[in-house]
């Protein structure tokens, strides 16, 4: 199970999805290292919360960017583990 939260929205973006039906082409990055380049084809990226490169500058350029977080594989040592966990909303623990 994957929660999505939207990271930013820039009105450009807010235009282009008002003003164009055309396909978008999306990525999901898992590193920090991403060059801004190797970004440029995206419309729409996603992120981990913990590892993605700079967003604003991806915003400025017009990318709808978003980040995620796990909620079937979430590390006991991540600070929003007990928050996650006390709510009630994180899976069973995988055996694996």
């Amino acid at each position: 199970m994957t929660l999505a939260a939207l990271a930013g929205h820039s009105p450009a973006t807010a235009a282009r999805a008002r003003n164009d039906q055309a396909p978008r082409r999306w990525a999901v990055l898992y590193a920090a290292d991403a060059a801004f380049e190797a970004l440029e084809p995206f419309d729409l990226l996603v992120f981990d919360r913990l590892a993605h490169p700079a967003i604003e500058p991806l915003q400025d350029a017009g990318k709808e960017v978003f980040g995620y977080i796990s909620l079937g594989e979430m590390n006991r040592q991540r600070a929003e583990f007990a928050r996650l966990d006390a709510w009630g909303i994180l899976g069973e623990e995988n055996p694996n």
